[in-house]
């Protein structure tokens, strides 16, 4: 049985993305750094995006990703039995096939929002996101 997470999905200057899945009170953040002269030259965003894995103890570690993304919706295979899509806020011209490498990471929610700016709350020792406002 494959697990679910909702998150986001956004391209890191045309060389890679980012993806943040929040999962159990934490942060699970994949960072893809393209395969050298890939790039994807238009800025993308999934607000909608979906994580599937096999089990949480994959969303671990150093992972390849083979995938495209455009004209409307992205998808990312990750090695470990994990994928990735969803659609983009705005479309983009055409679509680029890509593959590389990325890391995932594990953050307390509580750090996360500080490093990103996002307003949260916390009640009787358990954190949860109340808002998420991002501040200028």
């Amino acid at each position: 049985m494959m697990l679910t997470a909702q998150g986001t999905v956004q391209n890191t200057d045309g060389s890679g993305f980012t993806a943040n899945f929040p999962i159990d009170g934490y942060i699970y953040e994949y960072v893809g750094t393209f395969a050298p002269g890939e790039t994807v030259p238009a800025a993308f965003l999934s607000v909608d995006a979906k994580a599937s894995y096999s089990d949480i103890t994959i969303l671990h570690g150093e992972k390849q990703f083979t995938g495209w993304v455009g004209p409307k919706s992205l998808s990312f295979s990750v090695a470990g039995s994990t994928s990735i899509s969803g659609s983009l806020f705005q479309s983009l011209p055409s679509s680029y096939q890509v593959n590389g490498t990325g890391e995932w990471s594990k953050k307390s929610i509580k750090s996360y929002s500080k490093r990103k700016g996002i307003s949260i709350a916390t009640r009787e020792d358990t954190t949860t996101v109340k808002s998420a406002m991002v501040t200028p």
